[in-house]
């Protein structure tokens, strides 16, 4: 923390180094989340009545494979809610690495942050 009576420094390039490298693997972890989404929101229209009634296998869209129906409805929403905590993990962990350049460093190069 800084005092009232000293100056802050100017910041570092390594700091927005590392803010641009979290929001480079943010955007890859949120391109997967919504990705994954779509692809069980995929499985999941194409499951017919008859499946959900006989318990029938459920043939996976572009891999083109068989599993169980009551598998996939147990892991899919388990693997959607992982990837979306570990996203959460990285906007935090951004968050934390804006608000020390802001607090730490004589900042005023708001543009120099944005997304």
């Amino acid at each position: 923390m800084c005092e009232e009576g000293t100056a802050k420094k100017e910041p570092p390039d390594w700091i927005f180094d590392n803010i641009a490298e979290a929001s480079k693997k943010a955007r890859r972890i949120y391109t997967i989340y919504v990705s994954l989404r779509a692809y069980c929101g995929i499985t999941v229209v194409s499951t017919t009545d008859l499946q959900l009634v006989l318990n029938l296998p459920a043939r996976l869209p572009i891999i083109n494979i068989e599993v169980s129906l009551e598998g996939f409805y147990l892991i899919a929403p388990i693997l959607c809610i992982l990837t979306f905590v570990y996203l959460q993990l990285y906007l935090h962990r951004i968050k934390g690495l804006i608000t020390q350049l802001k607090t730490t460093y004589d900042f005023r190069e708001h543009r120099r942050t944005y997304p």
